[in-house]
């Protein structure tokens, strides 16, 4: 994900709606599958800790497609080095909630 981020402000995008978002990353996280891919759409998320995830951006005011792909790669480089060792099988929503803790979302108005 954080190679989709890129370092330049392209444009400024609006904010997603919630059903957007979700969307959003389904189709970004479907780019990295394999055909005949047939686990969840989300994983290594699970549905709960896409809503954490989500539910957080919100709170925060900004469902903008950066900080959605920056708020998930934050959660994501947290729990890559746990999934590879098998110490979890997915993100729950606990975990992206506590990965989340100390995430800084940039403000609408800067890298977006």
């Amino acid at each position: 994900m954080k190679d989709r981020i890129g370092v330049t402000k392209v444009m400024v995008l609006p904010p997603l709606q919630r059903t957007e978002a979700r969307r959003f990353v389904e189709d970004v996280l479907s780019q990295f599958r394999m055909n005949g891919y047939n686990d969840s759409v989300l994983y290594p998320f699970t549905p709960e800790s896409c809503d954490a995830i989500l539910d957080y951006l919100e709170e925060k005011g900004n469902l903008r497609p950066r900080s959605v792909m920056e708020a998930f790669n934050a959660v994501l480089e947290k729990a890559d080095p746990q999934i590879e060792v098998n110490q979890i099988n997915s993100v729950s929503a606990a975990f992206a909630k506590g990965a989340l803790a100390d995430h800084v979302i940039l403000s609408s108005e800067e890298g977006q």
